[in-house]
C-alpha cells in the first residue's frame, strides 16, 4: 500500500485483504528522508499518522 497525505494529518487504511505482520514507512516526500514506523497486523482497518508535519506518502508492505 502507498497512500500520499498532501498535507499530513491521519489516514484510515483498509488493510482487511492483507493477512499478516505489516513493514510501515513514512517518506517526507520534499526532504526525501525516510522514517520506519511501527509494524501493524493486516486483517482490518488501521489509522496511520505521520511523525513529522507536512505532506508525508506512508509506505505499508507485508514483511517476508
Amino acid at each position: 500500500y502507498l497512500v500520499y497525505l498532501p498535507d499530513g494529518g491521519e489516514v484510515t487504511v483498509d488493510l482487511s485483504a492483507a493477512e499478516g505482520t505489516l513493514a510501515v514507512e513514512w517518506m517526507h516526500p520534499i526532504e526525501g528522508t525516510l522514517t520506519r514506523g511501527d509494524a501493524v497486523q493486516g486483517g482490518a482497518k488501521r489509522e496511520f499518522k505521520p511523525p513529522f508535519w507536512g505532506d508525508a506518502v506512508v509506505h505499508i508492505w507485508r514483511k517476508q
